[in-house]
Order: C-alpha cells, then structure tokens, then sequence
C-alpha cells in the first residue's frame, strides 16, 4: 500500500534530496536554507510553519528535525528541541467569570475564533486575574524581531546548537500591559499536545529588550 503523503511531503523530500539536506546535517549538525530555495518546490509560507510536532513533514517526523525561522527569508533545519509538550494532568477546578456590564455585540457563548477567545477574556477581566494586575491590549500583528542569538538542544547528541536571529518575523495574537508586566498571548482555539517554543519566544526576546517591564509569555 503506497504510504499517503501531503504536497507538503512530496516537496520536502524533493527538497531534501536536491539540496543533500540529510548528508549536510550530519556533517554540520544542522542546514541554513532560503525561502527563495524552498519556493522552487512550493511556497515557503506553506512549508515553515508548523505549530505542531504532528503537522511537521513526514521526512522531518522520520529524522526528529524541526525547522527555524533566523532572517526574513531565511531557516535553519536541524535535530532540535523545538517543541514544548504541555503536561498530561487533570484541569483545576473551572472558575466561572461574569462580563462586567451585558454586552450585545459580544457573545461568550460563540467563542469562534482565537481573537473572540482573547476578547472574551479580556472583557472578562480574566487576563488581569492571570496577570495579576490591571492590564490594557496595547500590541499585537506581525513584527520583526531584532537581532538575538539563544541555544538550542540537539536532540540526537544532547548538545546545543546556537542560533543567531536577524530581523525575523514573529507575530502576537495579543499583548496586555500593565503597571508593571507586559504579558504576551497565544491563543489556541483548540486542544493540542505541543506548541512550538518560537511562538513565545521570539516576541518574548523581542520585547525583552524594548521594555523596562517584567515580561510574561502566556
């Protein structure tokens, strides 16, 4: 039976192959590659983001590679540990939080969306009670990151691979400020196993340096 494979997985192996990818990573551990290099087999937007370890390409599940973003156009491939498993325990108790006046236009009830989920939230006061302070929604979009450099592990040998960022994009789905916190939000809409860590911390390093505020990614 011929394994399924996506568009995605016929492109990355195709890439892969041309490029000699696998035989580079050995070598140097891990393999820079350009947008403008990816686009040959299909757009690059389509293959990088990977939010989740079970959507990452089958060529990539099969060597435990995952794929970062250092430079708008640019990623590094590598055996990393990209990705945070969110704990297996049971849920506290459900705390039940009212809005604060009866808003017509706002519907708790048909969270359709993670936008909806971090309105209702925010209208809810619920941020303010994670945050532990009053906050105001002050950012949020896509922006370029700066430059940074940060280690990463390498799963296979255990060792750190260092990885140097330059203008990389990165994007919050929300940011609340407070007297003194500024907490950065990535909403999920549904229930997953794992995130990818750059979510958070690419803004995270970003606003690190921006702000005199304790910095909170959420």
């Amino acid at each position: 039976m011929t394994e399924n494979k996506s568009k995605n997985d016929l492109a990355w192996e195709s890439i892969f192959v041309e490029l000699e990818i696998l035989e580079k990573i050995e070598q140097d551990g891990f393999f820079q590659i350009s947008s403008a290099q990816i686009n040959k087999h299909r757009e690059a937007r389509l293959l990088t983001k990977f939010d989740h370890a079970v959507q990452l390409p089958k060529i990539f599940q099969k060597n435990k590679l995952s794929i970062q973003p250092i430079f708008r156009g640019g990623y590094l491939i590598g055996t990393f540990d990209s990705y945070f498993k969110l704990p297996k325990k049971h849920l506290p108790d459900i705390i039940y939080i009212g809005f604060p006046f009866q808003t017509e236009t706002v519907n708790p009830n048909n969270i359709h969306s993670e936008s909806s989920a971090i309105l209702c939230a925010s209208l809810s006061e619920m941020i303010d009670d994670v945050v532990g302070e009053k906050t105001k929604f002050t950012v949020f979009g896509r922006m370029s990151t700066g430059k940074f450099s940060y280690q990463i592990e390498n799963t296979v040998n255990n060792k750190t691979q260092t990885v140097n960022v330059k203008n990389s994009q990165c994007e919050i789905d929300r940011g609340f400020e407070g007297e003194s916190k500024f907490a950065i939000i990535e909403a999920k809409c549904e229930s997953v196993d794992d995130f990818i860590i750059r979510q958070l911390y690419y803004p995270y390093r970003l606003w690190k340096s921006k702000t005199s505020k304790e910095v909170i990614p959420k």
